[in-house]
């Protein structure tokens, strides 16, 4: 987005679609061309609230959603329905996909917005994401995932997930510092 506009025209550059254009990647091209389609659609974003879910292992649950497009690895949660508190919208969202009932949630530990068309009916989103420490468990969910558009449900440790698409893309670093900043935490409390 430029922040000159030719009259009333909001000017957004992209990178040339020609073929001979090497040095722009494919994938980062489409993000570009997909920021645009959701910028231009007039459409809001989607507000949703994330878990990033670590389990006693320092592993973190993940869906895979995608399509003819691509394929990636988000944490669970959805979309905040009016009037819900960010805490409503994770027990709820928690509970439906992964029959998850009893957590405490922890720190807001990122926020995250764009814009795009793969959220039917919204121009982008807005990703609230918290930290939810949990004991191992095998999710059960009581939804249908697949009309939800995930395609399976699994828990990564950090190193597996350096070779995964996921949103963020830098999902695995931001997991070894939540592990690092909870070892930290423990070691503290403990008054080593």
């Amino acid at each position: 987005m430029q922040d000159r506009t030719l009259g009333a025209t909001q000017l957004f550059v992209l990178p040339s679609t020609s073929p001979a254009n090497a040095a722009v990647p494919w994938d980062v091209r489409l993000q570009w061309f997909r920021e645009l389609a959701g910028r231009a659609s007039g459409l809001s974003k989607r507000q949703s609230i994330r878990a990033l879910l670590v389990d006693d292992g320092g592993r973190t649950l993940l869906v895979r959603y995608g399509s003819a497009y691509g394929m990636w690895w988000v944490s669970p949660g959805g979309g905040q329905e009016p009037g819900e508190s960010d805490e409503e919208t994770l027990r709820r969202e928690l509970s439906e996909e992964c029959g998850l009932d009893r957590f405490e949630i922890g720190e807001l530990l990122w926020t995250e917005e764009g814009f795009s068309l793969e959220e039917p009916g919204h121009g982008g989103w807005a990703h609230r994401v918290y930290l939810v420490r949990v004991p191992a468990f095998e999710p059960a969910p009581r939804i249908d995932m697949a009309t939800e558009g995930a395609h399976e449900m699994r828990w990564f440790d950090a190193d597996e997930l350096e070779a995964l698409p996921t949103r963020p893309s830098d999902l695995s670093a931001r997991l070894r510092s939540v592990e690092q900043d909870l070892t930290r935490g423990s070691t503290n409390a403990s008054g080593s």
